[in-house]
């Protein structure tokens, strides 16, 4: 159970991770090149306020729900289970990607 829990939360954080950086990606193309050129200072100020406005928003209430839900699924299943089984592997790269952060986009 904790597996297809971890599997479906790290599935989870991937499409939000896509979906935020689309988000981003609309607000960088949304930026005013006349306005950079005429008030950089402004326009840095605006970008940085349209993208803090989106995590603190949108983003990090979803974060902070999906990682209460996980750590009660981890908390629930050490409680019963009294141990979390990790894959046994003889892959060293197994799940790399995750450990060391790599998003594949090397």
């Amino acid at each position: 159970m904790l597996d297809k829990a971890l599997h479906k939360h790290l599935d989870t954080m991937e499409s939000l991770k896509e979906e935020l950086e689309n988000d981003i990606d609309k607000i960088y193309s949304g930026i005013d090149i006349e306005s950079v050129v005429k008030n950089p200072t402004e326009a840095v100020n605006s970008v940085t306020l349209a993208l803090q406005s989106l995590l603190k928003e949108k983003y990090l209430p979803i974060a902070v729900k999906h990682g209460f839900d996980l750590a009660g699924i981890v908390k629930e299943n050490m409680k019963k289970n009294k141990e979390i089984k990790i894959q046994d592997s003889n892959d060293p790269t197994l799940n790399k990607e995750i450990v060391d952060g790599d998003n594949g986009k090397s």
